[in-house]
């Protein structure tokens, strides 16, 4: 692909269904007149990048001046915000995750404010790991429901970006659709999880088992880290938490093998991980197939017979499991299982494409707040509608980590029908 050329901008979405995964091209197209998608893929390289950023970036500003916005929907990049100064609004998340809801509604009432005004242009902003494009353009159809441009967006979701999406993202889009039915009622409640059973678990040790342990967080926080469990069946395994973990809103459970290879190298690999939220947690048990588990969907290693069980209470008392097929764990001081997947994620990475460590602390909190909303509320209904290359459009690349968010609580969010919920911040 010549990067120098114009053809950057080309007038609707690749026909390819699977551009988006298998090809290593950049990718700057409109899916509506008015919105439209900056995507780098997972496979291409640094330099390309930042030459290509650039070029774009340059393209924008002679066309449309400064009546554009970009979400960036991944990580925070000093490159991005440079060339963009007061375009770039930050609402990123780590990939191959889905984004919690508060953040969710929150990008999906700022993105709808920017498309509402006549004349601007919306782009989404994703380098890699294009779920999180896919899940955006989704939760957007469900916010807007029926209208001009819902159709398009909804064919182009399903031609192009749907199979990007990975079982928590979709679960993710289920839970916001559940609330805006009023089917979903986001408590503050809390339930113990007591106890993860693996139901024909899977080899990944070469010798019919494995080496799990088990990290959990909330609102991406770790708050929870296990032993190593020792698995050798091929049938139950029950991994019994100690003590049992108190979980309250936006949950992640990830669930690692232990590699033992003898090298000395310290290692671990994904098993699983499924996201959730506590309020759609009906009963004691919530079982997930192969399918409804990240990383486990496409691993041949687990067959389609395997699945997850959660066990919960209301209270710390542990429930009596009606077989016995706990495993024994190891509580032993290993650096691996610290490893934390999400530090420094709210850091900018730098010109050279630093990439985000693996060790650590968790991440920082990335969810869009109150003053950048207000920011981009303002700015926006403050464009002049005659002259859109000549407005000025002061939305701060922003740090968006001290300060509250727009729903200051699960109860305002469910009190204001999502039609509605503009007023609370304009």
């Amino acid at each position: 692909m010549d990067h120098k050329s114009t053809k950057l901008l080309v007038a609707s979405p690749p026909q390819n269904p699977f551009i988006s995964v298998e090809g290593n091209d950049p990718l700057h197209y409109y899916i509506t007149e008015r919105l439209g998608v900056l995507a780098f893929p997972t496979k291409g390289q640094e330099g390309v990048y930042r030459t290509w950023i650039a070029e774009v970036c340059h393209l924008l500003k002679e066309k449309h001046g400064s009546g554009y916005t970009i979400f960036n929907l991944s990580e925070r990049r000093r490159d991005l915000s440079q060339l963009n100064p007061k375009q770039v609004f930050e609402v990123g998340w780590p990939s191959n995750l889905a984004p919690m809801l508060t953040h969710l509604f929150t990008l999906l009432h700022a993105l709808n404010t920017c498309l509402s005004k006549p004349r601007h242009l919306v782009l989404l902003h994703c380098k890699s790991h294009w779920g999180r494009l896919a899940l955006t353009l989704a939760g957007y159809l469900h916010w807007i429901g029926a209208s001009s441009d819902a159709s398009i967006i909804r064919n182009h979701l399903e031609h192009t970006l749907v199979h990007t999406l990975l079982p928590s993202q979709c679960r993710c889009i289920q839970h916001l659709c559940s609330y805006i039915t009023g089917s979903l009622k986001l408590t503050e409640n809390s339930l113990y999880i007591h106890h993860i059973i693996l139901h024909n678990p899977p080899d990944f040790d070469g010798n019919g088992g494995c080496r799990p342990f088990i990290k959990i967080y909330a609102a991406m926080k770790p708050i929870y880290t296990s032993g190593v469990y020792l698995v050798k069946t091929s049938k139950m395994a029950t991994l019994a938490l100690f003590p049992p973990v108190c979980l309250t809103g936006d949950i992640l459970i990830k669930c690692y093998h232990r590699n033992t290879n003898g090298s000395g190298r310290q290692s671990r690999e994904v098993i699983f991980a499924a996201q959730f939220h506590v309020s759609s947690v009906k009963g004691q048990s919530t079982i997930l197939n192969k399918s409804e588990l990240d990383q486990a969907c496409f691993d041949h290693r687990f067959s389609n017979h395997s699945r997850v069980e959660l066990i919960f209470s209301a209270t710390e008392q542990r429930p009596v499991l009606s077989h016995n097929t706990m495993v024994p764990v190891e509580n032993i001081r290993d650096p691996v299982l610290r490893w934390d997947s999400y530090e420094n994620f709210g850091n900018p990475s730098n010109e050279s494409g630093s990439r985000v460590s693996q060790t650590g602390v968790a991440e920082q909190d990335r969810s869009p707040k109150s003053d950048d909303i207000d920011n981009l509320v303002d700015s926006v209904s403050r464009v002049p509608k005659s002259h859109p290359t000549e407005t000025k459009f002061p939305v701060k690349t922003v740090r968006i980590e001290d300060q509250p968010t727009v729903f200051q609580s699960l109860e305002q969010i469910n009190s204001t029908p999502v039609t509605q919920i503009g007023n609370i911040i304009s």
